[in-house]
């Protein structure tokens, strides 16, 4: 077996995934608040001036938590976009198939995560405006879905942005249901959707 030697941007990229990780796992177990900074450097198992390297502080850590999560739901739904689907509602189905998949699969829960987010959005600018490019993002890509749909139907009402921006309600609804309620989220909304829009 070959022994293939990291370069050290790449060992200081993996460093830096590290803690951020384990801030993450901090933030999904107490919350936001609750985690600190001396939490998140103990779960690293790194220094203090190792970790305050990577990250200037937990402000900075909790926007880049919330990209991580953004990006690992982008790259769960990214499939689905690629392949037709029957109506709004069933897109909806196959994208909480893949969240749920993916969140219960672990460790991070992006059910949680959102949920946690939204939270911490309410009092914190800086992620509000960046949650809102992540969500504009997929609302473009929900309105495209229906837009497909919309084509392959004799006819439609519906406008296609409100549709998306329905799509993205009814899906981080069953996000926050998921948080309360300890067993699966109740998705009849979804077909609600495909026998409407």
């Amino acid at each position: 077996m070959a022994f293939i030697r990291s370069s050290p941007q790449e060992r200081r990229a993996a460093r830096r995934r590290h803690v951020l990780q384990s801030a993450r796992l901090g933030f999904q177990e107490n919350g936001f608040h609750a985690t600190s900074m001396d939490d998140i450097i103990r779960a690293s198992g790194l220094s203090a001036g190792a970790v305050y390297g990577y990250f200037k502080g937990k402000d900075e850590l909790i926007l880049a938590a919330a990209d991580a999560s953004m990006m690992e739901l982008r790259e769960e739904i990214a499939p689905l976009l690629r392949n037709p689907v029957q109506s709004p509602g069933d897109f909806l189905k196959r994208v909480k198939k893949a969240i749920d998949s993916v969140s219960d699969r672990g460790p991070i829960d992006l059910r949680r995560m959102a949920v946690l987010g939204w939270a911490e959005a309410q009092c914190n600018e800086a992620l509000r405006q960046r949650l809102s490019s992540h969500y504009g993002d997929l609302l473009a890509r929900m309105t495209d879905i229906v837009e497909a749909c919309q084509e392959r139907r004799i006819e439609t009402n519906a406008d296609a942005i409100e549709t998306g921006k329905l799509m993205l309600s009814v899906l981080f609804g069953t996000f926050a249901q998921a948080s309360i309620w300890a067993d699966e989220a109740d998705t009849s909304i979804f077909s609600a959707l495909e026998d409407n829009i």
